[in-house]
């Protein structure tokens, strides 16, 4: 492959990067239904993507919203002393949240970006602990938890295909 050939090659591949995970960066998501999540101070906030209908969700900051805007995922440190962090999902205002998987800070364990599937039936997310870190899934239902990659440290970010 010549030269010219390989960095058009690489400049459309980080291009691509930059599409799927820009958004997972800054921590800001959107769902089909045009709504936009982003963290403003400690907690989440939903906008129409025409800037319309800026409201507060009391749900931690860098809550995300399903493909269909039905459910909003986040991570939430436990109040009691326990030092456990939990993933959790809630209704698009944080009403009815669920703890669907624990983590525990005191054993370097750590839920960071989860992310909705395509569907909305499954989250992605980085797991970290004192022995490294690796990309999780599980369903919305807490069912089905596995590990889809595992380094020492660094795995993080992840972004689902458009076909999941």
């Amino acid at each position: 492959m010549n030269s010219r050939r390989f960095r058009l090659v690489a400049l459309v591949a980080a291009a691509a990067l930059l599409v799927v995970v820009w958004p997972r960066a800054s921590g800001a998501s959107s769902s089909p239904a045009g709504e936009i999540t982003y963290g403003w101070g400690n907690l989440t906030r939903i906008v129409q993507a025409n800037g319309s209908g800026d409201h507060e969700v009391p749900v931690p900051a860098g809550g995300v919203l399903s493909p269909d805007g039905s459910q909003l995922a986040f991570t939430y440190p436990a109040q009691d002393h326990s030092q456990n962090v939990y993933l959790m999902v809630a209704e698009p205002d944080g009403s009815s949240a669920r703890i669907i998987d624990t983590g525990n800070f005191s054993s370097h364990s750590d839920f960071q970006g989860p992310i909705f599937s395509p569907g909305g039936n499954e989250l992605a997310y980085q797991q970290g602990s004192e022995v490294g870190s690796g990309i999780e899934v599980i369903g919305t239902d807490g069912s089905g938890l596995h590990s889809v990659a595992y380094s020492g440290y660094g795995t993080r970010s992840p972004a689902w295909s458009p076909d999941g």
